[in-house]
């Protein structure tokens, strides 16, 4: 059953018991294979055992929060050093004869589906499609924009809903407003790390929630005078200096379009032979790396370019340092992309002082192992280069 299992029917419920209850030969073991299968067999086997998450977690002697994303499933619960413990765990209650009767299992469960109900309420309409902060083009943030002016009324009207349907415009709020994760997490008392989580959509933030985050722009939009005064001309001020948004990059953009090479930025792929996607991900050995502009063909990379600047050091070391830091930086990168595609073409270009040219190109021969092809302020014949991967 794919189902939440906090949001079975009753009937539903019954028949998951019964299926534990076979799988664990009437709880007495538990085999670690049924938990890969469903993590949130765990929480049903929680109230078979008569526990709360906290009840639990203090058994287990680790964070709540540990418990909680283990029984919704999340990216990694497989790898946790917990999960053997919590195995054990479960074994020995198992042993030692700790089960609850069928009644105070299910209403342990109808409490969780009534708690679930009251704050995790699902959204009542559709949400718009914003992309994350570091895939978005000032193109992607003026209509993002619009979308929240429209939502807001002008920015005179602020209603938690917005925020609990759409969480993301957590982000463009915090743009209008060039406001940091940090500022506005010591705003609302939180840490920086859960503003991402809830303005992402990583998880699901309750109706309060909701309420605290709109409370706290609605003041700050009263407090800087900007209750139906927003200037679109400033936000996109703001986003090109809160986002990964960079000239340098917008240059690069723009060679490859006079090549007739467009540019993806984060849009559907269906159907395209050849695409360069901007600050896409890649995930080597379970670990995510993002890229400054990913080349694919059939969907398979083949190319991968990464573009520095290595402006505004005066003093001769300084820039050697730097130098030598940032492209050993770039080139270990290239050497753990090449690992997974060996045949990956690897670009880097830079923009540095006039004076500083022959340096950086020198650095690059001498330092760097994995980069197959460099510009340094000329880039006029990436857009070629390129297409000559195609060719081969």
């Amino acid at each position: 059953m794919t189902k939440d299992l906090r949001d079975l029917n009753e009937d539903e419920f019954k028949q998951v018991y019964e299926y534990l209850k076979e799988r664990t030969n009437k709880f007495t073991h538990l085999d670690k294979t049924l938990l890969d299968e469903n993590p949130q067999y765990m929480l049903i086997i929680r109230f078979i055992l008569g526990f709360s998450q906290l009840e639990f977690s203090k058994l287990l002697r680790i964070d709540k929060q540990w418990v909680r994303h283990f029984e919704a499933g999340r990216q990694g619960f497989k790898q946790s050093k917990n999960y053997s413990k919590a195995l054990d765990l479960i074994n020995k209650l198992f042993s030692e004869n700790k089960i609850v009767r069928y009644d105070k299992t299910s209403f342990s469960w109808k409490k969780c589906k009534a708690a679930r109900n009251k704050f995790f309420l699902k959204p009542r309409e559709e949400r718009y499609s914003i992309k994350d902060l570091n895939e978005m083009s000032v193109g992607d943030f003026k209509l993002y924009f619009t979308y929240l002016k429209k939502e807001t009324n002008n920015f005179t009207n602020f209603d938690y809903n917005i925020l609990f349907i759409t969480p993301e415009f957590i982000t463009i709020f915090r743009i209008v407003l060039n406001i940091s994760h940090r500022a506005l997490a010591k705003m609302i008392n939180t840490n920086p790390r859960t503003i991402r989580t809830n303005q992402s959509r990583i998880y699901k933030m309750t109706p309060e929630k909701c309420k605290l985050y709109i409370q706290t722009f609605e003041n700050l939009f009263k407090n800087n005078d900007l209750i139906g005064n927003v200037s679109l001309e400033k936000s996109i001020e703001n986003f090109k200096r809160i986002s990964s948004y960079d000239e340098f990059e917008e240059e690069i953009i723009n060679i490859l379009e006079k090549n007739n090479i467009n540019v993806i930025n984060g849009e559907s792929v269906e159907n395209l032979d050849f695409y360069i996607k901007l600050h896409a991900n890649l995930i080597l050995n379970n670990r995510k790396l993002n890229f400054d502009f990913l080349i694919f063909e059939n969907n398979n990379p083949i190319a991968v370019i990464e573009a520095t600047k290595m402006l505004g050091i005066n003093h001769e070391s300084g820039i050697r340092t730097k130098v030598r830091y940032r492209l050993s930086y770039v080139d270990h990168r290239f050497q753990m992309i090449k690992k997974f595609y060996p045949n990956i073409k690897t670009i880097i270009v830079v923009k540095c002082r006039k004076e500083r040219e022959d340096l950086v190109k020198r650095f690059i021969e001498a330092e760097t192992l994995n980069t197959d092809f460099y510009f340094v302020n000329d880039i006029n014949e990436l857009g070629n280069r390129i297409k000559s991967f195609l060719e081969n």
